[in-house]
């Protein structure tokens, strides 16, 4: 009951502070940014046809695993020379 009573006045809050400025947010973009065209759309068709093309095969735990190894003994070897 109290919720539905104080619904009314806290959409009205929300919706104010939706309004305010943010000028931390507005110094942070850069001139360059504010300044560059719109990115070029993609159409979704294309993303999930790419998403659906990589499938989790038997090998590719091996894979894995492989470039873990490759990886650590890489850590390793910078490690060494520190």
């Amino acid at each position: 009951m109290i919720f539905r009573r104080c619904f009314p006045a806290l959409a009205l809050l929300l919706m104010l502070n939706a309004c305010g400025d943010f000028p931390e947010l507005d110094a942070a973009a850069s001139d360059a940014a504010k300044n560059a065209p719109y990115p070029k759309l993609t159409p979704t068709a294309r993303i999930t046809t790419k998403a659906t093309q990589n499938q989790i095969v038997p090998e590719t735990s091996e894979t894995l695993k492989a470039r873990v190894e490759s990886l650590q003994a890489r850590a390793d070897r910078l490690r060494a020379q520190e």
